[in-house]
């Protein structure tokens, strides 16, 4: 992918990284409805409370704030996503299986890509 001085890659990475992590949070919303939705569900514990508060929430809240934020929104959902392994490690003595969790940490990626591509600023996109 060239990297003109228009700035259309970057331009193009950070609508990726909108659309998939618009896409990602919508998803997050809809399944707390659903448990929400049954309240006869057990409700998670302690422990599964810290995990939650890493994944989904920080991750979430890392790609609503990279629409405006880029730098502190990408760091804050991929930190995120990096604790909540870190933690299910910790807490399990292994990382989760499939690559759901990492699938929806990749916009918090491409917005670090998207601000080291377009660099300067502090962190606020125009477009």
């Amino acid at each position: 992918m060239k990297f003109d001085s228009d700035g259309k890659a970057v331009l193009l990475i950070r609508w990726v990284a909108r659309v998939w992590g618009t896409a990602i949070v919508s998803l997050v919303v809809l399944f707390a409805l659903m448990q929400a939705a049954t309240p006869d569900a057990p409700g998670p514990t302690p422990t599964e409370w810290v995990g939650l508060l890493f994944f989904p929430v920080g991750l979430c809240a890392g790609l609503v704030l990279a629409w405006r934020w880029e730098t502190a929104g990408g760091l804050l959902a991929v930190g995120s996503f990096l604790a909540f392994y870190t933690w299910m490690f910790v807490t399990g003595g292994r990382l989760p299986s499939g690559p759901y969790f990492a699938i929806a940490a990749v916009p918090g990626v491409l917005y670090l890509i998207c601000r080291l591509l377009s660099r300067g600023g502090h962190g606020a996109v125009p477009g």
